[in-house]
């Protein structure tokens, strides 16, 4: 019969076509199923200023500044950072606060502190908030100070001096160099919020607080400081907009 021969044929035809074009499946490019296995690298600078006093009171504080450079590793919500900053941390304290084997002719009334350092810091975040192009995180972790150059002032009542005399009579300055390391020696906090400006490149604010956690310098305080920083992020091997 004509009419079944030709269905016979249109069939075989149709099956030829089905199986020269393959489904709308198998051509999609493959993807990434889960692209936040892939860590960050990231490189910043940062710049902050802070209130630096001895103790937890602050009674006596004075305003330092800080810069430096950071190196991160972001994996999922998790950050590891590290870095160097050049500090300069001043103070004034009673001289109860001042450490030191010195025998004072005639004690201080209080001593100002000029210490410059290097705060090489290693600390954790995790991310606990993300919407689109915004992000915060909280961390904490150890910074070691080497400092560079100590000065101190010493400060002199008036009146007595307790050896009968109107003046009183000792050092007025003390200064120490590349003298003193303290090794993970102050506790990190903070909190991050960061924009991201496009796939590389974002600027971040961080509050925080470094508390110590033994004596610090040669006049053996618990110096303290809390402020703001600002800084900009690179990130080197980022490849899609975020999300």
């Amino acid at each position: 019969d004509g009419k079944t021969e030709l269905g016979t044929a249109d069939a075989s035809a149709g099956q030829k076509t089905i199986a020269a074009n393959p489904t709308t499946k198998s051509t999609k490019p493959i993807i990434n199923r889960n692209p936040g296995s892939r860590p960050v690298f990231a490189l910043g600078v940062i710049a902050s200023s802070d209130f630096n006093g001895v103790n937890s009171a602050f009674q006596q504080t004075k305003i330092g500044g800080n810069f430096g450079a950071i190196f991160s590793v972001t994996l999922k919500k998790w950050t590891i950072s590290t870095g160097a900053q050049y500090d300069i941390k001043p103070y004034l304290t009673n001289f109860d606060n001042y450490h030191t084997a010195y025998k004072f002719p005639t004690n201080p009334s209080s001593v100002n502190a000029d210490c410059r350092m290097l705060d090489i810091p290693l600390n954790v975040n995790y991310q606990v908030y993300r919407q689109r192009a915004n992000s915060v995180t909280i961390g904490t972790g150890l910074s070691s100070y080497f400092m560079l150059r100590e000065d101190y002032q010493f400060n002199y009542g008036s009146g007595d001096n307790g050896y009968g005399g109107s003046t009183p009579t000792g050092p007025s300055h003390y200064t120490v160099i590349n003298r003193n390391h303290n090794i993970l020696s102050v506790l990190n906090i903070d909190a991050t919020y960061t924009h991201q400006i496009n796939s590389k490149f974002g600027v971040t604010v961080q509050p925080y607080t470094k508390v110590p956690l033994s004596d610090v310098g040669a006049s053996q305080v618990r110096l303290q400081s809390t402020g703001v920083a600002f800084g900009i992020n690179w990130n080197i091997n980022a490849s899609s907009k975020p999300k």
